[in-house]
């Protein structure tokens, strides 16, 4: 392919137009592939929310810091939090459109550095994958599914309904977390004590 008839087309494929038919192309197949996919349950804390994109500057590093927020708001404990991305990215920050529109969720990345996702996930982490086509890419780890747009490269609102869209999700996530964890305790709470076993040699 010549050089003019590349830029061409990758000024076309970045055209708004065309990153919107691609949006909605991948809410179709995920609608598609919903039924075959059921979200399970999340283990019991302590565990480690691992959120995950591909280039680990926008979208998960967001997620991750606001569900620590939100977490420590609703006094969540034996949950953390961290980001990474599968091809993490070159550029070494979030772009500046990330962290500005980070700021209206009280998340700061201007400090953020990207990270790779490590190999499989361990028996106490949760992977939350940020789009459809990510759980191929991620085949046989845990996952929790949605399925956020990449606003890389685009103007300051793709990243404002980018972390809307984040913050939501991620809002429903940590509520499951919050009524789980309310729920254990009152559980714990009616377990009667069990009588202890004297020591060898006591007096019954």
């Amino acid at each position: 392919m010549t050089a003019p008839l590349e830029r061409l087309l990758t000024a076309v494929l970045r055209h708004p137009a065309a990153r919107a038919v691609k949006a909605a192309w991948r809410d179709v197949r995920w609608r598609l592939r919903r039924p075959t996919l059921p979200t399970g349950d999340l283990p019991p804390p302590p565990l480690t929310l691992v959120f995950v994109c591909k280039g680990n500057i926008c979208r998960s590093p967001f997620a991750a810091r606001y569900a620590e927020r939100r977490l420590r708001e609703l006094a969540v404990t034996g949950v953390a939090c961290r980001s990474a991305g599968y091809a993490p990215s070159q550029a070494p920050a979030s772009p500046p459109h990330a962290i500005a529109a980070a700021r209206a969720y009280q998340v700061d990345l201007a400090a953020h550095r990207p990270l790779g996702l490590s190999a499989g996930a361990g028996a106490t982490e949760v992977v939350v994958v940020m789009e459809a086509s990510q759980l191929d890419i991620l085949a046989g780890t845990g996952y929790r599914r949605d399925n956020i747009e990449d606003p890389f490269g685009q103007p300051l609102p793709a990243f404002e309904r980018c972390y809307a869209q984040t913050a939501a999700a991620v809002d429903g996530l940590v509520a499951r977390l919050h009524d789980a964890a309310r729920s254990g305790a009152s559980h714990r709470s009616n377990v009667p004590e069990r009588a202890g076993r004297p020591p060898a040699g006591a007096d019954p």
